[in-house]
């Protein structure tokens, strides 16, 4: 059960619940809950409290503070938090971006309502699940829709679909970079790979500091001086 904290202090005791929020509107994500905390209807410790603010979740900030009490926004509902457990938050985009392909879950995965491990999960996607999508990534979560749901999966989860292995590790280009025939720097480019973009190394080699991968289709060799593995928390 639930115990909710009703005296001075007013941040919540979970006693081995947990706690699955509902899927939100995207947008707000100023503020997280530093520990799991109380929504009240009201600024006191006297109001009632409307759901429990797992520790670590996004919540909206309204700008109103009360009697040490802020007026924020968790999960599509609105109330008052103690602002002592609430701090600044990486802000998550008003409006996601656009579809820009699908991807393959390469693990069993939660599919959160935002885009932190204190997000409620909508459900769990199975292992090589197809998910679509977007170029929004907070906090190293992307926001995907899944059978027409839209939520986030820790992007470490996710890998290029249409490779046809869901075990392939996935890699981040931290500049616009060569794709190249051969781990050479005189080697022919294939094509240059922009910066953000996920490519996928089925083998895990290394040679002379280039990394065989996948991208769009096409193999070739990237210096892994601009690779960000993307599987590891």
């Amino acid at each position: 059960m639930l115990r909710l904290v009703a005296g001075a202090g007013a941040a919540a005791v979970v006693g081995g619940l947990a706690i699955a929020g509902e899927a939100g509107a995207v947008g707000g994500g100023q503020l997280t809950t530093t520990t799991a905390l109380n929504l009240r209807s009201g600024p006191g410790t006297n109001r009632r409290v409307l759901r429990v603010i797992p520790k670590g979740a996004h919540v909206f900030d309204h700008g109103t503070v009360r009697n040490g009490f802020r007026l924020v926004t968790y999960a599509d509902t609105r109330g008052w938090a103690y602002d002592q457990y609430l701090k600044a938050g990486t802000q998550v985009p008003g409006e996601v971006g656009p579809v820009i392909g699908t991807a393959t879950t390469t693990t069993a995965v939660n599919f959160r309502s935002g885009p932190s491990t204190g997000d409620g999960v909508i459900r769990v996607v199975a292992k090589g699940s197809s998910v679509e999508i977007t170029d929004t990534v907070v906090d190293g979560f992307r926001y995907v829709y899944h059978q027409g749901t839209g939520g986030w999966i820790y992007d470490a989860y996710l890998a290029p679909a249409g490779a046809g292995d869901p075990t392939a590790k996935p890699y981040m280009t931290t500049a616009a970079v060569n794709l190249r025939e051969q781990p050479s720097t005189s080697a022919r480019i294939i094509m240059v790979v922009p910066a953000g973009e996920i490519v996928a190394d089925y083998d895990l080699v290394l040679q002379n500091g280039f990394r065989g991968v996948e991208y769009q289709g096409k193999t070739g060799w990237i210096s892994d001086a601009y690779l960000q593995a993307r599987w590891a928390i």
